[in-house]
């Protein structure tokens, strides 16, 4: 009996079976673009596909990864008519951002980095001031996987696209939206009883808890209390999560469409994806009018 036949695919020609490559060559733009040295990051225009070192104030980027093979990379006027080798692999980065909150450290194991100035890499994905001309929005970069001693500035991390695409990921679980609850009360004195809010079956633990809306004025004698809490979903009692209190004595007044953070009841905070999490709001003296969204935040674990 003879073997059937095997169609061939001639088009398809097999490359780097065993893994991804050492090495991967970009097209380098061409006359406003510097020449990149060894160890320097390359950044992808996410249309042309392009590559140059980075800016730390240009957002939304491909991490190219890092330069490997030579001193400096190729150079001509014409945008991908010189290419670059780079690596997409982990490497060591003796000197991160030294911005205050932008330098790794080693409890930021597994967390995303962002191109930072001078070619470094850092933990904010922006600097400066939000609303004004200072504003640094920076491109995603890889990720930090740990100091290499203690004591030492230096961070091992991941870069290139593949990288990014984990730190992408890694971003959305670790902001994730555990519950929501919009609230617009009929009147100040208008108190809401002990009531479930839509969540997702997700495990998680909660990281802060905000309430974002029109303003409340802070009083001691008028006020409003929202506890956020869950419930097994099998019989059990509410276990306080997380708590608002607009008196001047507690977190006081909430300024119209900044988010109010909620103080965090330590040990309560892991939900798992049967718990249901539940809204109550106590009004005291006349009370306060909300109108506006609480969020559960935190991070799929």
């Amino acid at each position: 009996m003879s073997k059937p036949s095997v169609e061939i695919n001639a088009a398809l020609v097999p490359d780097h079976e065993n893994g991804l490559p050492a090495y991967m060559d970009l097209p380098l733009l061409g006359a406003s673009s510097p020449q990149a040295a060894k160890l320097q990051y390359l950044m992808c225009n996410p249309d042309s596909g392009m590559a140059d070192l980075g800016d730390d104030a240009v957002p939304g980027q491909i991490s190219g990864g890092y330069v490997r093979v030579s001193e400096l990379t190729d150079y001509n006027a014409s945008d991908g008519n010189a290419r670059a080798r780079v690596a997409w692999g982990f490497a060591v980065h003796q000197a991160p951002s030294t911005i205050a909150n932008d330098t790794p450290d080693a409890g930021d194991l597994g967390k995303p980095l962002w191109l930072a100035p001078g070619n470094t890499p850092g933990l904010l994905s922006h600097t400066g001031t939000v609303a004004g001309a200072n504003l640094k929005n920076r491109s995603l970069l890889g990720l930090a996987l740990g100091r290499v001693k203690e004591g030492s500035a230096a961070i091992y991390h991941w870069v290139g696209p593949i990288a990014q695409a984990v730190a992408r990921a890694v971003m959305m679980a670790d902001a994730y939206p555990l519950a929501s609850f919009g609230i617009a009360d009929a009147a100040a004195s208008t108190a809401v009883a002990e009531r479930a809010i839509r969540r997702p079956k997700m495990h998680g633990r909660v990281t802060d808890v905000t309430f974002t809306g029109a303003a409340v004025v802070a009083d001691n004698t008028d006020y409003v209390t929202i506890t956020i809490a869950k419930r097994d979903g099998a019989g059990g009692g509410a276990t306080t999560i997380a708590t608002y209190d607009s008196r001047a004595a507690s977190q006081g007044a909430i300024t119209a469409f900044v988010p109010a953070a909620f103080a965090l009841v330590a040990g309560t905070l892991d939900l798992l994806e049967s718990d249901i999490v539940t809204v109550t709001t106590v009004k005291g003296g006349s009370g306060k009018t909300l109108t506006g969204e609480i969020l559960v935040n935190g991070r799929a674990i």
